[in-house]
C-alpha cells in the first residue's frame, strides 16, 4: 500500500512539475531557492521593520522637542508682552509725576510770589499797606460789580 501512495505521489509531484527527475530536482533546488529567498525577505522584512521602529521613537524625539521649543517661543512671547506692558505702565507713571510735578512747581511759584508779595506788603508804612488793601479790594470785588451792573444797564 505504501509503495502504491508513493507511486501516487510521485505522479502527482511529476504531474506538477514535469515527468522526469531531472525536473524533480530542479523543482526542489527552485523551492529551496525560494525557500531562501523567503527567510532573506522575510530577515530583510524584520531589518525594515526594526528601522521603522527607529524611526518613529526619532519623530517622536523630534516632536518632543518642537513642543519644548514652541513653549520656549510662548513663554518668551509672553515675557516680552508683559514686558512691554510694565514699560508702558511706566511710561504713564514717569506722564503722571511729571504733570504732578509741574503741579508742584506751579504752587511753589505762586507761593514764592506770594511770599514776595507779604515781604513787600512787610516793608510798607501802613498808610500804604492801607492803599495797597483797597486796591486790591477794588480790583478783586468792586470793579467786577460795577462791570456787570454797567453789563446789565445796557
Amino acid at each position: 500500500m505504501s509503495g502504491d501512495g508513493d507511486d501516487f505521489e510521485l505522479e502527482r509531484l511529476r504531474e506538477l512539475v514535469g515527468a522526469s527527475e531531472v525536473s524533480y530536482e530542479a523543482a526542489r533546488r527552485d523551492r529551496a531557492e525560494a525557500e531562501r529567498v523567503a527567510r532573506e525577505a522575510a530577515a530583510e522584512a524584520g531589518t525594515l521593520h526594526g528601522e521603522i521602529i527607529e524611526l518613529r521613537v526619532e519623530v517622536d524625539r523630534t516632536r518632543q522637542e518642537q513642543d519644548t521649543l514652541v513653549r520656549e517661543r510662548d513663554d518668551a512671547l509672553r515675557e516680552a508682552r508683559d514686558a512691554a506692558a510694565a514699560a508702558q505702565n511706566a511710561a504713564i507713571e514717569v506722564d503722571r509725576l511729571q504733570r504732578e510735578v509741574e503741579g508742584l512747581n506751579t504752587q511753589l511759584t505762586r507761593a514764592l510770589e506770594d511770599r514776595e508779595l507779604l515781604l513787600q506788603r512787610a516793608a510798607m508804612r501802613p498808610a500804604r499797606r492801607l492803599y495797597d488793601q483797597l486796591m486790591r479790594r477794588w480790583s478783586a470785588v468792586v470793579a467786577p460789580r460795577l462791570a456787570r451792573f454797567a453789563r446789565r444797564s445796557r
